[in-house]
């Protein structure tokens, strides 16, 4: 079983039902939907696509969060380097002299030596002068389109997130039902508090997963993961507001302090860009993917490369194929978090079932959850053996789509505990996931169920529990 999950965006390429079904097949754990594209009758087509494919995967929403972009250009406007040009906020058609920005303010937060970013980074002007225009420099010039990003490295632009968009966009995805609500250009834990307040004022079993792409979310990310059900580590943006040299180091660290707290990194941004053209991935891609193994992420996002790419299954698969290779070279090794000491019982259990899974011939490791909390605590040990987990919400077998090395499945609980054990073995069995002499390491709250509470651990055989079940029914 694959344990790092993927993440696949829908767009043109993909939102056919034939394609969206080959996409699950070939290894989708979530989709994605981003909402700076299409409209809401567009996104719930796909959703209820989706959901008659497959009641496991899960579905996410990404808003488009605030931005500030170029207006309309004049085809063919190209700027070089050592030449002058004004950035302003009135309608005008840019060309060669100024370039209209879609921010009406953006004079306030700039100074001269501010280095202006246009296209993620493929244009750089140095700003010269502050008045009624933005007077700049161009330090590297090019060609520029209609509508490209601008950015400014560093400086708080006054952006506010979410935007009025992404609160509408917000309250009509969880009208859908949406597993999972991405949320762009988070700055601190009060946009993402602002995020919850919505979810829980209609009552919205909805994880909110904050992107890090903006420099304060890294400098707020210890107060943004308390917060967070997720993060998404969208390495674009975040290239372009911190230096690009400093994004591995960034992402090994985010990782490491979000897998302590059980909080879900999506890795995100070209993970196989060359596949949105060519049916094959570079050397370095291949490595990028292999990376976010080795540095412990729950899940790899593709982007265009599902969305708008020619390959769409292919990548997947592809990128499936690398997450195993690299889950089975890394098998075996301690993860960090495992020397962290803790009186918490159920990390006390978590880690217990990580230590028997790795000393044991375990076939699975058992989870029953109602809330996806046992799963999570012992996901985050990284055990070789791979996690089942069994729950009586269907909005929780989803959620768990994004959680590292569980694969979920939904079952109603019956009141005593021995009788559910019994009954998830009896399901595997039938399942033909386990024989009779195998041995299962099972987890639960007692009494059962109970949410939140992990207080019982059992290593049995499948031979026993099924004769244990049969004997009860006679």
């Amino acid at each position: 079983m694959k344990k790092t999950k993927i993440v696949a965006t829908v767009g043109p390429s993909s939102e056919g039902e034939d394609v969206l079904k080959d996409l699950v097949e070939a290894g989708v754990n979530v989709v994605r939907q981003n909402f700076s594209h299409g409209n809401w009758d567009e996104h719930s087509k796909i959703l209820k696509t989706l959901r008659e494919i497959s009641d496991e995967v899960g579905a996410m929403m990404d808003t488009q969060g605030p931005e500030v972009r170029l207006k309309q250009v004049e085809e063919g406007t190209t700027l070089l380097e050592g030449n002058e040009i004004s950035l302003i906020s009135s309608d005008v058609v840019g060309d060669g002299s100024t370039l209209p920005v879609d921010h009406p303010q953006l004079k306030k937060y700039v100074e001269p030596g501010d280095a202006v970013l246009i296209d993620d980074g493929q244009i750089e002007l140095e700003v010269t002068d502050v008045g009624d225009e933005i007077g700049c420099e161009v330090i590297y010039g090019g060609t520029v389109l209609s509508r490209k990003s601008v950015n400014v490295p560093e400086r708080d632009l006054g952006l506010k997130t979410p935007t009025e968009k992404d609160i509408e966009d917000i309250e009509f995805g969880i009208e859908l039902g949406f597993d999972f609500v991405s949320a762009s250009f988070v700055k601190s834990p009060e946009d993402i508090r602002k995020i919850r307040a919505r979810t829980e004022e209609h009552d919205a079993e909805m994880d909110v997963i904050a992107k890090i792409e903006h420099w304060k979310a890294v400098e707020n990310i210890d107060d943004i993961i308390e917060v967070s059900d997720g993060l998404m580590i969208a390495r674009g943006d975040l290239g372009v507001e911190v230096p690009a040299s400093d994004v591995p180091v960034l992402q090994k660290e985010i990782i490491e302090k979000a897998n302590r707290k059980e909080v879900p990194v999506i890795i995100a941004t070209q993970m196989l860009k060359s596949m949105t053209e060519t049916p094959r991935a570079t050397r370095a891609e291949v490595s990028d993917v292999a990376n976010a193994v080795i540095d412990g992420a729950c899940a790899a996002m593709l982007s265009e490369e599902t969305a708008i790419g020619r390959y769409p299954v292919r990548s997947v698969e592809f990128m499936a194929e690398v997450l195993e290779k690299m889950e089975d070279y890394v098998k075996g090794r301690e993860y960090p978090i495992a020397e962290v000491k803790s009186e918490d019982v159920a990390e006390i259990i978590a880690k217990n079932v990580w230590q028997a899974a790795r000393d044991l011939d375990i076939k699975y490791i058992v989870v029953h959850t109602s809330s996806g909390y046992t799963a999570k605590k012992i996901a985050k040990f990284r055990p070789d053996v791979d996690i089942i987990a069994f729950t009586d919400r269907r909005s929780v077998q989803r959620k768990l789509s994004l959680v590292w090395g569980v694969k979920a499945y939904h079952s109603e609980f019956p009141e005593h505990v021995d009788e559910m054990v019994c009954g998830t073995a009896e399901r595997l069995f039938q399942m033909d996931e386990v024989e009779e002499d195998d041995q299962l390491l099972i987890t639960a709250g007692v009494p059962a169920p109970v949410t939140g509470i992990t207080n019982m651990m059992q290593i049995r055989k499948v031979e026993s529990l099924l004769e244990e079940k049969k004997s009860d029914q006679e």
